[in-house]
């Protein structure tokens, strides 16, 4: 999803989400993996949104994936790993084996690692 200065919710992140969200929302009650860079804060409208329809798989929201190297833009500065911006979600018919946050001097986000069990319903 789409920066906003210091991840604030903007209207137009709101518009983001609640396409996102629609989008989603026909496939919920199917096996489904949802994951991304959402740009958003644990607790913030898009992560809030997103978690009413599919359930996060962890790792807990208080563990940090943004950023590994310095950031400056429009006034905005960060230079350590104290943002939590990436995310796993998944439906109901899909369970959470494993999941953590990996080391990684690719990115500027740390990213993110899973393993699910496909459940039979």
């Amino acid at each position: 999803m789409s920066y906003t200065h210091k991840f604030d919710i903007t209207e137009r992140k709101q518009a983001e989400t609640d396409k996102l969200v629609k989008e989603l929302e026909p496939v919920s009650n199917r096996k489904l993996i949802f994951s991304g860079d959402l740009n958003a804060t644990p607790g913030s409208y898009t992560i809030e949104q997103v978690g009413n329809l599919l359930h996060a798989a962890g790792p807990p929201q208080n563990e940090k994936t943004w950023t590994t190297k310095p950031f400056s833009y429009e006034g905005f500065e960060e230079f350590e790993l104290n943002w939590r911006l990436d995310y796993i979600f998944h439906s109901r018919e899909v369970e959470v084996i494993t999941s953590k946050i990996e080391q990684s001097d690719f990115s500027d986000h740390l990213p993110l690692r899973a393993e699910f069990e496909i459940l039979l319903l």
